[in-house]
């Protein structure tokens, strides 16, 4: 079934499902690096803002075997969960004045997105641009941000440099910075894999006889990490994001992010971008050439990072004595704090 038609078909389910009750139409979004998503907008009385369910990863389940019925199910799960969590008095976000303390930034790559660059406010940053959304809080899945564009500027009545006033104020107050020992999150995530399989098969491998689950789970993580770290090839890293998780790399423009993290790390360092969430900032004294740390974000991003969610294949260097950040190859200069 092509997915245009697979798209209609779960429309036509949707619509029956919800009957009088709500209206479904359908429509296409265009998200970051040019990718455009279909997405079903499920919308009633009771709610002032519809919730779009995205169908290109449903697409996905129902080519790899999931039956129609199934994915029809979960869109109208998805879609109630967001009509309860994504409830906002409609006035916070029209009127600019109930707007305003909600308005953050986020970083996408420029060259990938001159489209959409076309039609929102932005302010330029090395080869990114700083673009502005107005963030729902106490959620972060599917629409928990509503993406600024010029029509909303204008019905406003402001312009990007204030948009970028209030972004450069709100954002740290409601997205703080996180920073992780690389080690730790791999050791979380080592953790949290094997209790799942726990939960779901009651096996630990590895796991002694008459051992503690959570002090098998411990135990092996240790291991684990400790056969990692202790390799001479293994460069410390640490992984920056948001306490939301959501749209982190922008943590980069924070006031003293940077010169906080070359305290801790003793000196300058590269910032790798992992995706549009967090970047990796790795102590320069590790690094003979940048550019082989700039194949390795391109292949990363190529391989192992959703197209929507990459920022840049590039990779940066913060000079902690003037206080720079700089594209780690062509070293064009732009201050660290925005």
């Amino acid at each position: 079934m092509e997915f245009n038609e697979f798209c209609e078909k779960v429309k036509r389910h949707v619509e029956e499902h919800y009957g009088a009750s709500k209206t479904v139409t359908m429509k296409n979004v265009m998200k970051n690096n040019g990718f455009t998503l279909t997405g079903l907008v499920v919308s009633g009385d009771e709610s002032n803002i519809s919730p779009t369910v995205y169908l290109n990863g449903f697409y996905e389940a129902y080519e790899d075997g999931e039956t129609m019925t199934s994915v029809v199910q979960k869109v109208i799960e998805v879609a109630d969960t967001g009509q309860l969590s994504l409830s906002i008095n409609i006035e916070s976000f029209t009127d600019f004045e109930k707007a305003k303390g909600n308005i953050v930034y986020k970083l996408i790559g420029n060259r990938s997105n001159t489209e959409l660059l076309s039609k929102i406010p932005h302010v330029s940053m090395l080869d990114m641009e700083i673009v502005f959304f107005f963030l729902i809080e106490g959620t972060v899945e599917g629409n928990a941000s509503v993406l600024i564009t010029n029509e909303h500027m204008k019905r406003w009545g402001t312009d990007t440099e204030t948009l970028m006033g209030l972004a450069k104020s709100n954002t740290p107050r409601l997205m703080p910075s996180c920073v992780h020992r690389m080690e730790d999150l791999i050791r979380q995530m080592f953790i949290e894999n094997v209790r799942e399989k726990y939960e779901a098969d009651h096996v630990i491998p590895g796991i002694e006889d008459g051992e503690d689950p959570e002090h098998a789970m411990n135990r092996l993580a240790d291991e684990v990490l400790g056969a990692v770290t202790d390799s001479d090839r293994c460069i410390p890293m640490l992984v920056v994001s948001n306490s939301l998780k959501y749209f982190g790399a922008a943590c980069m423009l924070y006031e003293n992010v940077l010169s906080e993290l070359a305290k801790r790390i003793g000196g300058g360092f590269y910032l790798l971008p992992s995706s549009v969430h967090e970047f990796i900032a790795v102590d320069e004294r590790y690094v003979n050439a940048p550019e082989e740390l700039a194949e390795m974000v391109k292949e990363v991003n190529a391989t192992q990072v959703r197209p929507d969610e990459v920022l840049t294949d590039s990779v940066y260097h913060f000079d902690r004595k003037n206080n720079k950040l700089t594209l780690a190859v062509s070293k064009k200069t732009a201050c660290a704090n925005m």
